[in-house]
């Protein structure tokens, strides 16, 4: 019994090391151009309507294989509310099915922020209720980000706050640019590193 636990340990130690060694491939072989240039990408809109907060680029062209996920709500800091939240689902949703994709990168478009954690505003309106619920449904948003059959890459520019810093540390790898700023709110108390990482 102890000896197959061991093994089911090591098979999960060799799964991680493998999904790492994929990103690490993809972040190499993919050039800046590449990531950087929306004209080589499709847009995918998962519901009609109004702006999207969540946008959805794959690419198509030579380098095929990257997905890009932009954060896209300037208002609020790409905060997680409810809409925002609902669209990264059906994004993931999408993702997981493709078996085209070989890479998802995660990344703001809005300057300067990448995810400044839970709408408090939102948060407010909700009863107890509501909000466990809510808070639920992030830990699930974090555990499916974190289980995509693919790599995924955090691109961090800017504040990556509380959930928005645990939604990079769901990601197989974080790239932090030079004015990234994180912090996380840990049992009453701020820890804040910032800088260069």
């Amino acid at each position: 019994c102890r000896e197959r636990r061991k093994r089911a340990g090591g098979d999960q130690q060799g799964d991680a090391m493998f999904r790492l060694g994929r990103a690490a491939i993809c972040l190499r072989t993919f050039s800046a151009k590449c990531l950087n240039s929306a004209g080589n990408f499709s847009r995918r809109s998962m519901t009609t309507g109004k702006k999207k907060e969540i946008l959805l680029q794959v690419h198509e062209e030579a380098n095929c294989g990257i997905a890009e996920i932009q954060f896209n709500r300037p208002h609020a800091k790409n905060s997680l509310g409810k809409v925002f939240v609902d669209e990264l689902y059906e994004t993931l949703d999408i993702l997981r099915y493709n078996e085209k994709v070989r890479v998802v990168i995660i990344k703001s478009h809005v300057k300067g922020v990448f995810c400044a954690g839970a709408d408090l505003k939102e948060r407010a309106q909700m009863t107890n209720s509501q909000a466990v619920h809510f808070v639920q449904r992030l830990r699930n948003l974090m555990d499916g980000v974190a289980s995509l059959p693919m790599p995924t890459i955090a691109a961090i520019e800017g504040y990556a706050l509380g959930g928005g810093l645990e939604l990079a540390l769901a990601c197989d790898l974080r790239v932090a640019g030079m004015y990234t700023n994180i912090t996380i709110c840990v049992t009453g108390r701020i820890r804040q590193y910032s800088d260069s990482i």
